[in-house]
């Protein structure tokens, strides 16, 4: 795997991933559907998976804006890393989907219906459908963008 690389594994996948060198990752779980079990299901107790949809892996240097062919059940239309130039800036937009940011290096200004936050690494922005947001990068940063 390539940085910036996305791999969708729908429920019932059977997938195992194991890094051999350090690497910066990301990951997202959405809400557990059918029997809500609490994570992972493991072959040796809960019994074999029942598949539902192809997962994809979108390579990293392919990985630069909206998923082109999500397939009918991934419930994100972009999941990339985003770095940020100093005094770099993504203009403000009215969101038309939800958008989550998570900081992972520098720093970011986050305005969001007038409030305006630093997001430091580690932080996470959450916001709704039709919030107006604007970004601003005073010393250059990375940072993790989901677009559902």
């Amino acid at each position: 795997m390539k940085p910036n690389t996305t791999v969708y594994t729908p429920m019932g996948s059977v997938h195992r991933f194991h890094m051999f060198t350090d690497f910066d990752n990301s990951s997202v779980v959405t809400r557990l559907e059918r029997q809500k079990r609490p994570g992972h299901l493991y072959r040796e107790t809960d019994g074999p998976p029942v598949p539902t949809v192809p997962g994809f892996v979108l390579p990293g240097d392919e990985n630069h804006g909206p998923i082109a062919d999500r397939g009918p059940r991934c419930p994100f239309t972009e999941l990339r890393t985003v770095e940020f130039a100093a005094g770099e800036a993504v203009q403000r937009a009215q969101l038309a989907g939800n958008e989550h940011w998570l900081a992972k290096e520098g720093g970011l200004l986050l305005e969001v219906d007038g409030f305006e936050v630093e997001l430091l690494p580690g932080d996470v922005a959450m916001m709704r459908a039709g919030a107006t947001r604007s970004l601003r990068c005073p010393r250059g940063a990375k940072a993790a963008l989901v677009r559902e």
